[in-house]
């Protein structure tokens, strides 16, 4: 699996994750970017991860869904762009063949959620060939606080 972050606003990053044929994506404020990118490297969007409500998180998934027919995964308690698979706390999706687990992280908002897969290779990533675990949190950790919260 390859990880690369797709630079979208001023600030934010869109996570690209993919197989070299298929791909998911988290938070795609920006639906051209992911585009840009779908089709620099030739892949498929299978999936689209989202973990909170925000608009520079959530602005590119109606594009993105009508023109891949990604299936979307989001939070329970959020106001989500439709139609979508509402997951919540201890909960799974499946994206990939990765199993992620669903951890509610409220704070930047209410219904918060963050993805974690415990066992993933990442070629482009230092390690020692040992699978590791990553985390998608959107915008739970930030250097100087959590953001309002609404």
């Amino acid at each position: 699996m390859k990880l690369i972050p797709l630079p979208a606003f001023e600030d934010n990053y869109i996570w690209l994750l993919h197989n070299g044929s298929h791909a998911l994506v988290v938070d795609p404020g920006d639906a051209q970017v992911v585009q840009d990118a779908l089709s620099r490297l030739n892949l498929k969007l299978d999936a689209i991860l989202l973990t909170h409500h925000h608009g520079d998180h959530t602005g590119g998934v109606d594009e993105l869904r009508d023109a891949t027919g990604a299936q979307v995964f989001g939070p329970l308690n959020e106001d989500m762009p439709e139609p979508l698979l509402r997951v919540q706390d201890g909960g799974f999706c499946g994206a990939l063949g990765l199993p992620f687990s669903v951890l509610e992280v409220p704070g930047h908002t209410r219904g918060h959620i963050a993805y974690y897969c415990d066992k993933i290779s990442l070629e482009n990533h230092d390690s020692d060939g040992q699978d590791e675990g990553i985390l998608f949190c959107g915008d739970t950790l930030f250097s100087g606080g959590c953001g309002p919260i609404v």
